[in-house]
Protein backbone atom coordinates (compact mmCIF):
# COMPACT_ATOMS: atom_id res chain seq x y z
CA UNK A 1 0.00 0.00 0.00
CA UNK A 2 3.09 2.07 1.26
CA UNK A 3 4.65 1.42 -2.08
CA UNK A 4 1.64 2.11 -4.63
CA UNK A 5 1.20 5.92 -2.72
CA UNK A 6 4.99 6.34 -3.42
CA UNK A 7 4.37 5.80 -7.02
CA UNK A 8 1.10 7.84 -7.66
CA UNK A 9 3.46 11.01 -5.86
CA UNK A 10 6.01 10.25 -8.21
CA UNK A 11 3.68 10.24 -11.09
CA UNK A 12 1.87 13.53 -10.14
CA UNK A 13 5.13 15.04 -9.57
CA UNK A 14 6.45 14.21 -12.81
CA UNK A 15 3.29 15.29 -14.44
CA UNK A 16 3.71 18.57 -12.18
CA UNK A 17 7.59 19.05 -14.18
CA UNK A 18 5.78 18.37 -17.52
CA UNK A 19 3.11 20.78 -17.24
CA UNK A 20 5.84 23.86 -15.37
CA UNK A 21 8.08 22.51 -18.65
CA UNK A 22 4.67 23.24 -21.01
CA UNK A 23 3.52 26.47 -19.39
CA UNK A 24 6.94 28.21 -19.31
CA UNK A 25 7.39 27.40 -23.09
CA UNK A 26 4.18 28.72 -23.94
CA UNK A 27 4.97 31.50 -21.67
CA UNK A 28 8.26 32.30 -23.83
CA UNK A 29 6.46 31.81 -27.19
CA UNK A 30 2.93 33.72 -26.11
CA UNK A 31 3.92 37.31 -27.53
CA UNK A 32 4.63 35.12 -31.08
CA UNK A 33 1.25 34.31 -31.43
CA UNK A 34 -1.38 36.23 -33.52
CA UNK A 35 -4.14 34.83 -31.85
CA UNK A 36 -5.80 36.67 -29.20
CA UNK A 37 -7.77 33.87 -27.98
CA UNK A 38 -4.71 31.88 -27.52
CA UNK A 39 -2.70 34.05 -25.98
CA UNK A 40 -5.15 34.78 -23.55
CA UNK A 41 -5.57 30.63 -22.69
CA UNK A 42 -1.83 30.46 -22.72
CA UNK A 43 -1.86 33.41 -19.73
CA UNK A 44 -4.63 31.83 -18.48
CA UNK A 45 -2.84 28.11 -18.46
CA UNK A 46 0.02 30.11 -16.70
CA UNK A 47 -2.26 31.36 -13.59
CA UNK A 48 -3.85 28.33 -12.79
CA UNK A 49 -0.69 26.37 -12.82
CA UNK A 50 0.54 28.44 -10.14
CA UNK A 51 -2.31 29.08 -8.20
CA UNK A 52 -3.18 25.11 -8.63
CA UNK A 53 0.41 24.59 -7.16
CA UNK A 54 -0.40 26.68 -4.45
CA UNK A 55 -3.96 25.05 -3.64
CA UNK A 56 -2.07 21.86 -3.88
CA UNK A 57 0.04 21.96 -0.98
CA UNK A 58 -3.10 24.41 0.89
CA UNK A 59 -5.31 21.46 0.71
CA UNK A 60 -2.98 18.67 2.27
CA UNK A 61 -2.07 21.25 4.84
CA UNK A 62 -5.56 21.54 5.73
CA UNK A 63 -6.27 17.90 5.06
CA UNK A 64 -3.38 16.34 7.76
CA UNK A 65 -4.14 18.82 10.10
CA UNK A 66 -8.25 17.72 9.80
CA UNK A 67 -7.36 14.32 10.67
CA UNK A 68 -4.81 15.47 13.27
CA UNK A 69 -8.07 16.58 14.81
CA UNK A 70 -9.61 13.60 14.88
CA UNK A 71 -12.73 14.15 12.02
CA UNK A 72 -13.16 10.77 10.00
CA UNK A 73 -13.94 11.13 5.71
CA UNK A 74 -17.47 10.97 5.92
CA UNK A 75 -17.56 13.37 8.87
CA UNK A 76 -15.19 16.13 6.53
CA UNK A 77 -17.80 15.49 3.74
CA UNK A 78 -20.44 16.71 5.83
CA UNK A 79 -18.82 19.61 7.35
CA UNK A 80 -17.67 20.78 3.43
CA UNK A 81 -21.06 20.46 2.50
CA UNK A 82 -22.02 22.75 5.02
CA UNK A 83 -19.62 25.08 4.50
CA UNK A 84 -20.32 25.72 0.93
CA UNK A 85 -23.99 25.96 1.31
CA UNK A 86 -23.20 28.47 3.65
CA UNK A 87 -20.59 30.17 1.29
CA UNK A 88 -23.07 30.45 -1.68
CA UNK A 89 -25.78 32.07 1.10
CA UNK A 90 -23.45 33.98 1.62
CA UNK A 91 -21.87 35.13 -1.97
CA UNK A 92 -26.10 35.71 -2.43
CA UNK A 93 -25.86 38.31 0.02
CA UNK A 94 -22.87 40.07 -1.39
CA UNK A 95 -24.18 39.93 -5.02
CA UNK A 96 -27.70 41.46 -3.91
CA UNK A 97 -25.69 43.85 -1.91
CA UNK A 98 -23.78 45.17 -4.44
CA UNK A 99 -26.43 44.89 -7.19
CA UNK A 100 -28.73 47.73 -5.25
CA UNK A 101 -25.68 50.20 -4.27
CA UNK A 102 -25.64 53.27 -6.59
CA UNK A 103 -21.55 54.04 -6.14
CA UNK A 104 -19.20 55.96 -8.58
CA UNK A 105 -15.79 53.75 -7.66
CA UNK A 106 -12.65 55.92 -6.69
CA UNK A 107 -9.09 56.42 -5.34
CA UNK A 108 -8.69 53.61 -2.79
CA UNK A 109 -11.93 51.83 -3.66
CA UNK A 110 -11.07 51.63 -7.37
CA UNK A 111 -7.56 51.18 -6.83
CA UNK A 112 -6.93 47.58 -7.43
CA UNK A 113 -9.80 47.00 -9.26
CA UNK A 114 -7.88 49.42 -12.14
CA UNK A 115 -4.99 46.92 -11.19
CA UNK A 116 -6.88 43.43 -12.40
CA UNK A 117 -8.11 45.11 -14.98
CA UNK A 118 -4.78 46.80 -16.23
CA UNK A 119 -2.88 43.25 -15.02
CA UNK A 120 -5.01 40.76 -17.41
CA UNK A 121 -4.72 42.86 -20.17
CA UNK A 122 -1.03 42.34 -20.17
CA UNK A 123 -0.63 39.26 -19.02
CA UNK A 124 -2.78 38.07 -21.87
CA UNK A 125 0.09 40.03 -24.46
CA UNK A 126 2.59 38.78 -22.73
CA UNK A 127 3.78 37.06 -19.55
CA UNK A 128 7.58 38.01 -18.90
CA UNK A 129 6.27 41.86 -18.91
CA UNK A 130 3.43 40.97 -17.03
CA UNK A 131 6.09 39.74 -14.21
CA UNK A 132 8.58 42.61 -14.98
CA UNK A 133 5.87 44.81 -13.92
CA UNK A 134 4.90 42.80 -11.03
CA UNK A 135 8.65 42.51 -9.64
CA UNK A 136 8.73 45.99 -10.06
CA UNK A 137 5.60 46.88 -7.80
CA UNK A 138 7.06 45.17 -4.78
CA UNK A 139 8.57 48.36 -3.90
CA UNK A 140 5.44 50.82 -4.50
CA UNK A 141 3.01 51.54 -1.41
CA UNK A 142 0.03 49.58 -3.67
CA UNK A 143 1.79 46.71 -5.10
CA UNK A 144 0.17 44.27 -7.80
CA UNK A 145 1.40 40.81 -5.84
CA UNK A 146 -2.41 40.32 -4.47
CA UNK A 147 -3.68 40.92 -7.88
CA UNK A 148 -2.24 37.57 -9.73
CA UNK A 149 -5.21 35.06 -7.60
CA UNK A 150 -7.67 37.25 -9.24
CA UNK A 151 -6.61 37.57 -12.58
CA UNK A 152 -7.91 34.26 -13.97
CA UNK A 153 -11.59 35.65 -13.09
CA UNK A 154 -11.49 38.22 -15.29
CA UNK A 155 -10.82 36.82 -18.14
CA UNK A 156 -13.41 34.15 -17.40
CA UNK A 157 -16.17 36.02 -15.88
CA UNK A 158 -15.15 39.94 -17.17
CA UNK A 159 -13.62 42.88 -15.65
CA UNK A 160 -17.01 44.11 -13.72
CA UNK A 161 -17.21 45.47 -9.98
CA UNK A 162 -18.98 42.38 -8.75
CA UNK A 163 -16.83 39.81 -10.84
CA UNK A 164 -14.04 41.04 -9.08
CA UNK A 165 -15.93 41.39 -5.68
CA UNK A 166 -17.08 37.84 -5.83
CA UNK A 167 -13.33 37.05 -7.32
CA UNK A 168 -11.55 38.43 -3.59
CA UNK A 169 -14.64 36.43 -1.67
CA UNK A 170 -13.41 33.23 -2.92
CA UNK A 171 -9.61 33.64 -3.74
CA UNK A 172 -9.19 35.45 -0.16
CA UNK A 173 -11.98 35.91 2.28
CA UNK A 174 -13.21 32.00 2.06
CA UNK A 175 -9.56 30.61 2.59
CA UNK A 176 -8.99 33.37 5.59
CA UNK A 177 -12.40 32.43 7.19
CA UNK A 178 -11.15 28.91 7.00
CA UNK A 179 -7.55 28.65 8.02
CA UNK A 180 -8.44 30.93 11.04
CA UNK A 181 -11.39 28.04 11.82
CA UNK A 182 -8.80 25.92 11.47
CA UNK A 183 -6.51 26.95 14.22
CA UNK A 184 -9.16 28.03 16.36
CA UNK A 185 -10.40 24.25 16.20
CA UNK A 186 -6.67 22.99 16.71
CA UNK A 187 -6.84 25.53 20.35
CA UNK A 188 -9.87 23.76 21.37
CA UNK A 189 -8.18 20.02 20.97
CA UNK A 190 -5.42 21.03 22.40
CA UNK A 191 -7.77 22.03 25.70
CA UNK A 192 -9.02 19.00 26.03
CA UNK A 193 -12.65 19.76 24.43
CA UNK A 194 -14.10 17.00 22.01
CA UNK A 195 -14.13 17.49 18.18
CA UNK A 196 -17.15 18.48 17.20
CA UNK A 197 -18.79 19.07 13.90
CA UNK A 198 -21.47 22.31 14.80
CA UNK A 199 -17.98 24.10 16.91
CA UNK A 200 -16.34 24.67 12.91
CA UNK A 201 -19.48 24.86 11.60
CA UNK A 202 -20.50 28.00 13.69
CA UNK A 203 -17.04 28.92 13.86
CA UNK A 204 -16.72 29.28 10.28
CA UNK A 205 -20.01 31.13 10.04
CA UNK A 206 -19.24 33.73 12.66
CA UNK A 207 -15.94 34.62 10.46
CA UNK A 208 -18.00 34.69 7.88
CA UNK A 209 -20.46 36.87 9.10
CA UNK A 210 -17.55 38.93 10.75
CA UNK A 211 -18.60 42.71 9.49
CA UNK A 212 -15.50 43.89 9.93
CA UNK A 213 -13.65 41.32 7.95
CA UNK A 214 -16.43 41.74 5.14
CA UNK A 215 -16.68 45.30 4.87
CA UNK A 216 -13.21 46.38 3.07
CA UNK A 217 -13.86 43.78 0.79
CA UNK A 218 -17.38 44.89 -0.20
CA UNK A 219 -15.85 48.61 -0.97
CA UNK A 220 -13.47 47.19 -3.47
CA UNK A 221 -10.30 46.56 -0.99
CA UNK A 222 -7.82 44.10 -1.40
CA UNK A 223 -6.24 43.79 1.91
CA UNK A 224 -7.83 40.81 3.39
CA UNK A 225 -5.09 38.63 1.13
CA UNK A 226 -2.67 39.56 4.12
CA UNK A 227 -5.24 38.28 6.77
CA UNK A 228 -4.92 34.36 4.56
CA UNK A 229 -1.30 34.59 4.60
CA UNK A 230 -1.55 35.90 8.62
CA UNK A 231 -3.71 32.60 9.15
CA UNK A 232 -1.08 30.36 7.29
CA UNK A 233 1.28 31.79 10.01
CA UNK A 234 -0.78 30.89 12.78
CA UNK A 235 -1.63 27.49 12.11
CA UNK A 236 2.46 27.00 10.88
CA UNK A 237 3.70 28.62 14.17
CA UNK A 238 0.83 26.70 16.70
CA UNK A 239 3.73 24.54 17.71
CA UNK A 240 6.62 26.02 16.97
CA UNK A 241 9.47 26.17 19.70
CA UNK A 242 11.62 29.17 19.45
CA UNK A 243 14.27 27.76 21.36
CA UNK A 244 14.37 24.90 19.35
CA UNK A 245 16.31 25.30 16.05
CA UNK A 246 14.50 24.51 13.37
CA UNK A 247 15.31 25.58 9.38
CA UNK A 248 12.34 23.89 7.95
CA UNK A 249 10.25 26.03 9.98
CA UNK A 250 12.23 28.94 9.95
CA UNK A 251 12.39 28.75 5.88
CA UNK A 252 8.23 28.55 6.15
CA UNK A 253 8.35 31.72 8.32
CA UNK A 254 10.67 33.60 6.28
CA UNK A 255 8.65 33.53 3.37
CA UNK A 256 5.56 33.89 4.99
CA UNK A 257 6.51 36.79 6.84
CA UNK A 258 8.12 38.49 3.09
CA UNK A 259 4.46 37.16 1.41
CA UNK A 260 2.86 39.16 4.30
CA UNK A 261 5.00 42.10 4.08
CA UNK A 262 4.56 42.47 -0.11
CA UNK A 263 1.18 42.50 0.06
CA UNK A 264 0.65 46.02 2.19
CA UNK A 265 3.44 47.54 3.88
CA UNK A 266 1.46 48.64 6.88
CA UNK A 267 1.13 44.67 7.70
CA UNK A 268 4.64 44.90 8.82
CA UNK A 269 2.85 45.88 12.24
CA UNK A 270 1.46 42.74 12.29
CA UNK A 271 4.82 40.80 11.55
CA UNK A 272 6.40 42.65 14.20
CA UNK A 273 3.49 41.95 16.60
CA UNK A 274 3.92 38.20 15.55
CA UNK A 275 7.66 37.70 16.05
CA UNK A 276 7.86 40.27 19.40
CA UNK A 277 4.99 38.01 21.01
CA UNK A 278 6.48 34.71 20.23
CA UNK A 279 9.84 35.43 21.82
CA UNK A 280 7.90 37.53 25.20
CA UNK A 281 5.75 34.47 25.86
CA UNK A 282 8.29 32.17 25.06
CA UNK A 283 11.05 34.78 27.57
CA UNK A 284 8.18 33.87 30.14
CA UNK A 285 7.57 30.08 29.60
CA UNK A 286 11.32 29.59 30.61
CA UNK A 287 11.97 31.44 33.02
CA UNK A 288 8.55 30.08 34.57
CA UNK A 289 9.72 26.46 34.03
CA UNK A 290 13.47 26.61 34.59
CA UNK A 291 14.31 26.07 31.04
CA UNK A 292 15.87 29.10 30.64
CA UNK A 293 20.00 28.17 29.71
CA UNK A 294 22.62 29.01 27.11
CA UNK A 295 21.31 26.82 24.45
CA UNK A 296 17.60 27.93 24.58
CA UNK A 297 18.95 31.38 24.28
CA UNK A 298 21.56 30.14 21.70
CA UNK A 299 18.74 28.53 19.33
CA UNK A 300 16.48 31.44 19.85
CA UNK A 301 18.99 33.43 18.86
CA UNK A 302 19.84 31.78 15.81
CA UNK A 303 16.33 31.25 14.43
CA UNK A 304 15.72 34.80 14.53
CA UNK A 305 18.64 35.72 12.52
CA UNK A 306 18.01 32.88 10.62
CA UNK A 307 14.86 34.16 9.54
CA UNK A 308 15.71 37.67 9.09
CA UNK A 309 18.45 37.21 7.13
CA UNK A 310 16.52 34.48 3.88
CA UNK A 311 13.62 37.19 4.34
CA UNK A 312 16.26 40.16 3.21
CA UNK A 313 17.76 37.80 0.93
CA UNK A 314 13.97 37.12 -0.43
CA UNK A 315 13.65 40.72 -0.90
CA UNK A 316 16.97 41.76 -2.09
CA UNK A 317 16.12 39.09 -4.90
CA UNK A 318 12.98 40.19 -6.24
CA UNK A 319 13.21 43.89 -5.68
CA UNK A 320 15.85 45.67 -3.71
CA UNK A 321 14.01 48.51 -3.42
CA UNK A 322 11.67 47.43 -0.96
CA UNK A 323 13.86 47.95 1.51
CA UNK A 324 14.57 51.84 0.32
CA UNK A 325 11.03 51.47 1.02
CA UNK A 326 10.62 50.86 4.35
CA UNK A 327 13.92 52.33 5.78
CA UNK A 328 14.32 55.74 3.73
CA UNK A 329 10.91 57.53 4.98
CA UNK A 330 9.69 58.79 8.24
CA UNK A 331 6.40 57.42 8.01
CA UNK A 332 5.42 59.15 11.21
CA UNK A 333 5.88 62.20 9.31
CA UNK A 334 4.82 61.05 5.76
CA UNK A 335 1.38 60.17 7.43
CA UNK A 336 1.16 62.33 9.76
CA UNK A 337 -2.18 64.47 7.97
CA UNK A 338 -3.73 60.84 8.33
CA UNK A 339 -3.92 61.05 11.71
CA UNK A 340 -6.58 62.87 12.53
CA UNK A 341 -7.76 61.50 16.33
CA UNK A 342 -6.33 60.67 19.32
CA UNK A 343 -5.61 57.59 20.80
CA UNK A 344 -8.56 57.39 23.04
CA UNK A 345 -10.75 58.56 20.29
CA UNK A 346 -9.07 55.41 18.29
CA UNK A 347 -10.11 52.83 20.94
CA UNK A 348 -13.45 54.17 21.17
CA UNK A 349 -14.49 53.88 18.10
CA UNK A 350 -12.42 50.72 17.59
CA UNK A 351 -14.74 49.42 20.32
CA UNK A 352 -18.24 50.85 19.06
CA UNK A 353 -17.00 49.20 15.47
CA UNK A 354 -16.44 45.63 17.65
CA UNK A 355 -19.11 45.61 19.33
CA UNK A 356 -19.70 45.19 23.26
CA UNK A 357 -21.49 41.92 23.06
CA UNK A 358 -18.79 41.10 20.97
CA UNK A 359 -15.91 41.48 22.99
CA UNK A 360 -17.82 40.20 25.59
CA UNK A 361 -17.98 37.10 23.58
CA UNK A 362 -13.49 37.86 22.77
CA UNK A 363 -12.93 38.41 26.85
CA UNK A 364 -15.01 35.10 27.62
CA UNK A 365 -12.84 33.16 24.72
CA UNK A 366 -9.62 34.72 26.10
CA UNK A 367 -10.76 33.57 29.68
CA UNK A 368 -11.08 30.41 28.10
CA UNK A 369 -7.32 29.90 26.99
CA UNK A 370 -5.85 31.40 29.89
CA UNK A 371 -8.09 29.01 32.70
CA UNK A 372 -6.39 26.10 30.76
CA UNK A 373 -2.67 25.39 31.35
CA UNK A 374 -1.91 24.03 27.91
CA UNK A 375 -3.11 27.07 26.11
CA UNK A 376 -2.43 29.96 28.80
CA UNK A 377 0.61 30.89 26.86
CA UNK A 378 -1.01 31.43 23.60
CA UNK A 379 -3.82 33.27 25.23
CA UNK A 380 -0.72 35.97 25.91
CA UNK A 381 0.29 35.94 22.55
CA UNK A 382 -2.35 36.35 21.29
CA UNK A 383 -3.35 39.40 23.43
CA UNK A 384 -0.03 40.59 22.63
CA UNK A 385 -1.25 40.10 18.55
CA UNK A 386 -4.30 42.50 19.38
CA UNK A 387 -2.20 45.24 21.18
CA UNK A 388 1.08 45.77 19.67
CA UNK A 389 -0.25 45.94 16.30
CA UNK A 390 -2.75 48.30 17.27
CA UNK A 391 -0.67 50.48 19.38
CA UNK A 392 2.48 50.67 16.60
CA UNK A 393 0.02 51.78 13.67
CA UNK A 394 -2.32 54.28 15.55
CA UNK A 395 0.58 55.89 16.89
CA UNK A 396 1.38 56.37 12.69
CA UNK A 397 -1.96 57.24 11.21
CA UNK A 398 -5.77 56.78 11.97
CA UNK A 399 -7.75 53.40 11.00
CA UNK A 400 -9.36 53.17 8.01
CA UNK A 401 -11.76 50.21 7.87
CA UNK A 402 -9.49 47.99 6.06
CA UNK A 403 -6.58 48.79 9.02
CA UNK A 404 -8.85 46.87 11.28
CA UNK A 405 -7.54 43.71 9.46
CA UNK A 406 -4.07 44.19 11.47
CA UNK A 407 -6.65 42.80 14.82
CA UNK A 408 -9.82 41.72 13.92
CA UNK A 409 -8.86 38.57 12.80
CA UNK A 410 -7.34 37.42 16.40
CA UNK A 411 -10.56 39.16 17.87
CA UNK A 412 -12.48 36.43 16.06
CA UNK A 413 -10.06 33.52 17.19
CA UNK A 414 -11.03 34.39 20.73
CA UNK A 415 -14.51 34.87 20.12
CA UNK A 416 -14.57 31.42 18.33
CA UNK A 417 -12.64 29.76 21.50
CA UNK A 418 -16.10 31.27 23.14
CA UNK A 419 -18.12 28.88 21.47
CA UNK A 420 -16.41 25.76 23.12
CA UNK A 421 -18.02 26.61 26.68
CA UNK A 422 -21.37 27.03 24.18
CA UNK A 423 -20.70 23.67 22.82
CA UNK A 424 -20.45 21.97 25.89
CA UNK A 425 -23.07 23.15 27.67
CA UNK A 426 -25.63 22.48 24.23
CA UNK A 427 -24.19 18.99 23.94
CA UNK A 428 -23.29 17.87 27.78
CA UNK A 429 -26.04 19.85 29.66
CA UNK A 430 -28.76 20.68 26.98
CA UNK A 431 -28.50 24.73 27.35
CA UNK A 432 -30.00 25.65 24.27
CA UNK A 433 -29.89 29.50 25.81
CA UNK A 434 -26.27 29.68 25.37
CA UNK A 435 -26.26 28.27 21.75
CA UNK A 436 -29.02 30.72 20.82
CA UNK A 437 -27.18 33.47 22.75
CA UNK A 438 -24.20 32.89 21.00
CA UNK A 439 -25.55 32.36 17.34
CA UNK A 440 -27.60 35.60 17.66
CA UNK A 441 -24.48 37.85 18.91
CA UNK A 442 -23.23 36.40 15.21
CA UNK A 443 -26.59 37.14 13.26
CA UNK A 444 -27.04 41.01 15.01
CA UNK A 445 -23.45 42.34 14.73
CA UNK A 446 -24.09 41.17 11.08
CA UNK A 447 -27.21 42.86 10.44
CA UNK A 448 -26.51 46.00 12.71
CA UNK A 449 -23.74 46.55 9.81
CA UNK A 450 -25.29 45.53 6.47
CA UNK A 451 -28.95 45.62 6.85
CA UNK A 452 -30.86 48.65 6.65
CA UNK A 453 -33.92 48.27 8.73
CA UNK A 454 -31.83 47.25 11.71
CA UNK A 455 -30.23 51.15 11.20
CA UNK A 456 -32.71 52.80 14.07
CA UNK A 457 -32.20 50.34 16.39
CA UNK A 458 -28.53 50.89 16.52
CA UNK A 459 -29.12 54.50 16.64
CA UNK A 460 -31.37 53.64 19.60
CA UNK A 461 -28.98 51.55 21.17
CA UNK A 462 -25.98 54.40 21.31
Amino acid sequence: MKSKMQIQRVIIYCLAVVLFALVFVGSVMQSRIGYTSIRTLLALLFELTILGGIGYFAVRYAKREMDALGYTRREKTKIGITLVIFTLLFMLFIILFLSNERTIRVYDFSLYWTKVIEDSELITQSIPEYLARLISSLSEEYGRLPVFALLPFSHVFGNGFLAYTLSIYVMYYLPACFFLTLYTARLGKAMGYPKSMLHIIIVFVAFLLNGQLIFPLLNGYLDVAGVVIFSVILNVSFRWKIYVFDYKQNIMMAVLSVLLLLTRRWYAYLIVGIYVSQLLVTAVYLIRNKKWNGRAVLHTALNICMIGLLSLVIILILNPNVVNMFFANNYTTSYSAYKAVDFGTTVRVAIERAGILYLLGCAVGLGVLLKNTVTRYTAFRLLLLIIIPFGMFSIVQSFGGHHYYLFVPTLGILFGCCSFIVIKKLMQEEKMPWFIAFCTIVVFNFCFCYIQQFGYLQGAMR
